[in-house]
């Protein structure tokens, strides 16, 4: 079902190129709303896309402020209270909706900002995911070692090597970093641990 429906928007925009060529602009699905629907379904399809736009605007916006609050705090202040963790998670609500503006008039074109977006996932998050899931001596240092030198390399990649694949250098870095700060880590906790 999930490829089915995702399937719908991708079939309506290569349609969209094949019935209107000239049409060169990103908003192809309202363009074929407004040549091929009556009045009623433009408004029900218009409520729709709005709809969807939101949903999706609203959790992205949530999430990263819930993990920011409940998962980040916590490893930084281990006695944060409840309190604490919930004025984090309002204040990040705001901070990441302007950051998310600024990116958005910053790249201002819909596939980039996409491709970036999902840069910043493979270099940041997959490895330390993979690693974690696969590799048993992946340590949480290694695992936040590696997505923060995955996505520090991925930008000076991205900044001063513009012909080189980024993405797949940050991924390669991340990858690296984890396998050397776990094996640093977990070597230096089985010494405490036989110390003890």
């Amino acid at each position: 079902m999930y490829i089915l429906i995702g399937l719908v928007p991708v079939l309506l925009g290569i349609y969209g190129r094949v019935a209107m060529p000239e049409n060169s602009r990103e908003a192809i699905l309202i363009d074929l709303a407004l040549k091929y629907l009556s009045p009623f379904f433009i408004a029900v399809f218009l409520g729709a896309l709005l709809a969807a736009i939101m949903s999706s605007a609203d959790s992205a916006l949530l999430a990263p402020s819930s993990i920011i609050g409940h998962n980040i705090l916590p490893y930084f202040k281990p006695s944060a209270t409840e309190k604490e963790k919930l004025r984090l998670c309002r204040w990040s609500v705001p901070v990441l909706g302007v950051v998310s503006l600024m990116m958005a008039l910053y790249f201002q074109n819909i596939y980039e900002l996409c491709q970036e977006a999902w840069g910043i996932l493979l270099t940041g998050v997959a490895a330390p995911m993979f690693f974690g899931v696969y590799w048993k001596r992946t340590t949480s240092a290694g695992a936040l070692t590696g997505a923060i030198a995955g996505i520090v390399c991925w930008v000076v990649v991205k900044v001063f090597f513009e012909d080189y694949p980024s993405n797949l250098i940050g991924f390669i870095c991340s990858c690296c970093f984890i396998v050397l700060a776990s094996l640093a880590t977990g070597a230096a906790g089985e010494r405490a641990q036989s110390a003890a």
